[in-house]
């Protein structure tokens, strides 16, 4: 058995921009409160479903969304450029080839 099944508290491991993780660790020594205790916060505020929180959580999910749909219209512009490129390589070759059967005709 784990240990942490007799344990009130779960270890929670999140991984944030470094320039961020500094001047949020600043803002939280400013007020005296850990890192832990401020994301402990605002994960309570969530369950219990404060109006700032989903706020927080919507802007979040706003830009996860506008992200996606950025990466996804990137890819999708990557791979018209590539269709493009094989589209010309296409017609080059055929013009190759159609050039060298003249040639031997």
């Amino acid at each position: 058995m784990k240990g942490d099944l007799f344990q009130d508290d779960k270890g929670v491991h999140i991984k944030i921009k470094k320039d961020i993780h500094a001047h949020f660790r600043g803002e939280m020594f400013k007020m005296g409160l850990s890192m832990q205790e401020a994301f402990n916060e605002f994960a309570l505020q969530v369950v219990e479903g404060t109006k700032s929180s989903k706020q927080i959580l919507s802007v979040a999910a706003l830009k996860k969304m506008k992200s996606s749909i950025n990466e996804s219209e990137e890819k999708s512009s990557k791979r018209k450029k590539e269709k493009e490129i094989n589209d010309f390589d296409i017609d080059t070759l055929y013009e190759l080839i159609n050039t060298k059967i003249a040639e031997t005709k």
